[in-house]
């Protein structure tokens, strides 16, 4: 029977540490293999408004909405999910009025078969972006990406846009 040199033993152990490190660090349990086809997006409340007194800015309008999104996923997590910007539609007309864009403090996490709630405020900008369509109502197209990229688009329900004289 042959035997083992400690130094045969040494090599051994460094190489099975060495392998079973490789093996770990291919494991990441935070890589989520959940995808957008399994976040639902619904609204929940919000505003939409133009302060147009005395003085109007070049981006007059206000924006507050709040989200409830879920991951349908029973098993992984959805990871890196935003929601930058929207389209603004006017309802009646389905007519596109422009973009705007969304900051939130939302991690963009949802545990399997999770739910959350998220708040986007519009972020102002130096530009004007649309002419307010005071008293009408409007849509967003919000757009939802992943950490890759990715996109998919949900329709909000109508909020009235009110105006301020």
């Amino acid at each position: 029977m042959r035997h083992m040199t400690l130094k045969n033993k040494g090599i051994l152990g460094l190489y099975l540490v060495v392998v079973s490190q490789l093996f770990v660090s291919c494991y990441n349990p935070e890589t989520p293999s959940a995808t957008l086809g399994d976040l639902s997006v619904r609204s929940l409340d919000g505003y939409i408004e133009a302060n147009l007194m005395p003085v109007v800015p070049p981006d007059p309008i206000t924006c507050q909405i709040s989200l409830l999104v879920q991951n349908g996923n029973t098993t992984e997590t959805l990871i890196g999910v935003s929601i930058p910007q929207a389209e603004v539609y006017l309802d009646s007309a389905n007519q596109r009025l422009g973009t705007i864009s969304f900051s939130t403090t939302w991690d963009g996490r949802v545990g399997p078969n999770e739910q959350d709630t998220v708040h986007l405020t519009k972020v102002m900008s130096q530009t004007t972006l649309f002419a307010p369509p005071c008293t009408k109502s409007v849509y967003f197209n919000l757009v939802v990406r992943d950490q890759s990229n990715n996109s998919k688009t949900f329709k909000t329900e109508s909020l009235l846009f009110t105006c301020v004289y």
